[in-house]
């Protein structure tokens, strides 16, 4: 598998996640925009949002068992304006913002889309980590892809 079939298969998955589809329905009254690649100079639109972003490929190259590795990372992003404010102890105030919540659940559920297709071997091991300016929250993933080689022909 070459990477640009790897990251069509990776984008075809998240595009045909039920699992997705229904969170995103759920939350936002909408489906998903997924983008296979991210314009610096032109992000996504408030109303584009929830957003999956396929934004980056790194191959970490062949091995002796002829095999490749490839780290992809991958962006959730959700636009939400809801804070839930409870009175805790006395006057204390504890505040959540749903954005964040909601931008991790969608990006455990790439995970599980991309990880459950199993088109290669695939883990989630890579490193994950979350951005917020409010009301815009973005998670994010690299998951550790290994496919076959192919094999040159004489």
């Amino acid at each position: 598998m070459n990477p640009s079939e790897l990251l069509e298969t990776i984008r075809d998955v998240l595009k045909n996640d039920q699992d997705i589809a229904s969170f995103c329905t759920d939350k936002f009254l909408k489906y998903p925009t997924i983008l296979l690649g991210v314009d610096d100079n032109s992000l996504p639109e408030a109303s584009d949002y929830p957003v999956i972003a396929i934004a980056g490929i790194r191959e970490v190259g062949g091995n002796a068992q002829n095999m490749h590795t490839w780290h992809v990372d991958i962006a959730a992003g959700v636009m939400q304006e809801e804070i839930i404010t409870s009175e805790t102890m006395g006057e204390t105030q504890a505040k959540t913002f749903t954005g964040m919540l909601q931008a991790e659940d969608l990006k455990k559920l790439v995970e599980k889309a991309v990880t459950s297709a199993r088109f290669a071997k695939i883990s989630t091991d890579g490193e994950s980590g979350s951005i917020s300016f409010f009301p815009l929250y973005m998670s994010y993933t690299t998951i550790t892809i290994t496919t076959a080689a192919k094999r040159r022909r004489n």
